[in-house]
């Protein structure tokens, strides 16, 4: 049995720590069960929309959000970043729209909605989250910022 030095398990733990919470670090799409269900074809339209238009691009300021409404969804695309301003492209989202698609029952036609992570054209990763039109982009996941354009 090998036993490791105390400073080793430390540094190990640090290690730990810096992959787990270090921000922009890149995340695994989640799906969820929330009450307020969507369409799926809602995701897909939304998805296909983005990738007709792809030179297009939303500006994020620091500690911001975009929201898009289509059909039944909300989509909110948040930088939780302080001090970096940033663009989602078209094709950006509708690449994260279609990996949430992915998530959701291919046999059910409704869907909790789910989160993905995407990089802005600066680089840094940007929270895209599905959820009912009826939901609000602010104070998820304790995130407090202000809507662009407003």
């Amino acid at each position: 049995m090998y036993l490791l030095a105390p400073s080793t398990l430390v540094c190990l733990f640090a290690l730990f720590l810096v992959g787990v919470v270090a921000p922009g670090r890149k995340q695994v799409d989640r799906c969820f069960n929330s009450e307020g269900l969507i369409d799926t074809m809602d995701i897909r339209a939304l998805a296909k929309d983005f990738y007709a238009a792809p030179h297009q691009s939303y500006k994020l300021r620091p500690w911001s959000y975009q929201k898009f409404d289509h059909g039944s969804m909300r989509v909110c695309v948040q930088n939780k970043y302080w001090t970096h301003a940033t663009h989602i492209t078209s094709d950006a989202m509708g690449d994260a729209l279609m990996a949430i698609y992915r998530c959701c029952d291919p046999l059910d036609e409704l869907c909790g909605g789910g989160y993905h992570q995407a990089r802005g054209t600066t680089g840094i990763f940007l929270d895209v989250e599905t959820k009912h039109n009826g939901e609000d982009c602010e104070g998820h996941m304790g995130f407090l910022g202000s809507q662009v354009g407003e």
